[in-house]
């Protein structure tokens, strides 16, 4: 299929969001302020922040697909161009705000994007702050995932200051694996992370070391320590999409999920999960307390089976492949055929003869939804493989980050 050129951007237009529609998003943020029952920490620092007049960087942790809403409201009055995960000009959920903001800026997730770079100084150089989150997606599991390895690097490139936002009680909101928003007392806070001073004067490595202190949250402990309620009637709804493997006899994509419970098909191993994000197995069962215990224990067992063998790999033998079409904002349906992941990288066999491979060697992670498709970068492309019959996503993902960690992390970091 040909694809129509302009239908979906490449690069956003360098100017200020629309008045009226930043109007939009700060009123939106005040209702979800007021939903959300939200508590602004440190109004000194607050106050600091929004007396900044010269263009700034401002980055945050990413727990919610809400997340932006509260940035802009805390940065007020300035008027921020985001950077987004090129795919979402896709997401019939997020596309139309997107094309109505116009000034969001590409990200092609987890591989290198010159473009998008040079958008953001642009951005900059035109006199308008920029917000972007460093760890590249929404939190998988309500804790931090790892930094963009050149955040730092553009950090000084820039040289103006950064202002650091942290959302606390969005994952619970607005969970990966259940994104029907539900609001829940919720924390923010705006500081000056660095000055421009600072920004010229510390070392890349410095600057890193500070952001990954910043950075580190656990919602479910945030949950925990504060009893706070998801108010969350079915709150196990989607769960078998992120633990996806059972804790007591071990099988994998068999895990299913009802109301407020997660049960896995293979042994009958079922577990309640409550509105305050504890866990309790049922007569018989075993489980991990939190959410967050139970992924911890599925990454264990990957890097177990990585470390058993040289020559790991993890195979889908059926998996659709759909393209990214810029005509209709959406994915058509291309092909079926079998996808294997090693430490070189993803290798795709189509039953039609195409052949794809994508190395992870420069990717930390890929661009994933939770147990159903991943999505691979490359130009103006989009290679989306469907996983419609068993839920390996995530899977997927967890095993090209250990892969990349333990092959080529210290590569990387050298260049």
């Amino acid at each position: 299929m040909k694809k129509k050129q302009g239908a979906v951007p490449t690069k956003p237009l360098f100017e200020k969001t629309n008045f009226f529609v930043y109007l939009i998003i700060v009123l939106g943020a005040l209702l979800l302020r007021v939903a959300f029952r939200l508590k602004i920490l440190n109004r000194k620092a607050l106050k600091e922040v929004r007396a900044l007049k010269d263009p700034v960087l401002v980055i945050g942790n990413h727990v919610s697909s809400i997340d932006f809403l509260f940035m802009s409201y805390l940065l007020f009055p300035k008027r921020l161009s985001f950077v987004v995960a090129r795919n979402l000009y896709y997401n019939d959920s997020s596309s139309w705000a997107l094309r109505i903001m116009k000034n969001s800026i590409p990200k092609r997730q987890f591989v290198a994007d010159y473009e998008c770079v040079k958008s953001i100084k642009k951005m900059i150089d035109k006199g308008i702050s920029v917000g972007l989150y460093p760890e590249g997606r929404v939190s998988i599991d309500g804790t931090e995932s790892g930094l963009e390895p050149n955040i730092a690097k553009l950090i000084k490139w820039l040289g103006v200051p950064v202002v650091y936002v942290h959302f606390k009680g969005g994952y619970l909101a607005m969970p990966r694996y259940n994104l029907i928003l539900k609001p829940v007392k919720a924390e923010a806070e705006a500081k000056v992370l660095f000055t421009k001073e600072e920004v010229d004067s510390l070392s890349v490595d410095e600057m890193h070391r500070r952001l990954k202190e910043e950075i580190r949250y656990n919602e479910f402990e945030y949950q925990e320590k504060n009893h706070i309620s998801s108010g969350r009637k079915n709150t196990a709804l989607g769960l078998n999409t992120l633990l996806y493997k059972c804790p007591r006899c071990h099988a994998e994509f068999k895990m299913e999920a009802e109301g407020d419970t997660i049960c896995c098909g293979e042994c009958g191993n079922a577990a309640r999960l409550d509105k305050y994000g504890k866990i309790s197995a049922l007569p018989g069962g075993v489980c991990f307390p939190r959410i967050d215990l139970w992924y911890k224990f599925q990454k264990e067992a990957v890097a177990k089976e990585i470390e058993a063998t040289d020559d790991y790999k993890l195979v889908c033998d059926d998996v659709g492949l759909a393209m990214n079409d810029d005509a209709s904002g959406n994915f058509y349906a291309a092909e079926r055929g079998k996808l294997t992941l090693s430490k070189e990288g993803f290798t795709y066999e189509g039953e039609g003869g195409k052949s794809l491979f994508f190395p992870i060697a420069a990717s930390p992670s890929i661009s994933f939804i939770l147990g159903t498709a991943i999505d691979f970068f490359r130009g103006e492309d989009i290679f989306r493989f469907c996983f419609d019959r068993e839920m390996m996503s995530t899977k997927f993902n967890i095993a090209t980050e250990l892969l990349h960690n333990k092959y080529y992390k210290q590569r990387q970091a050298a260049i």
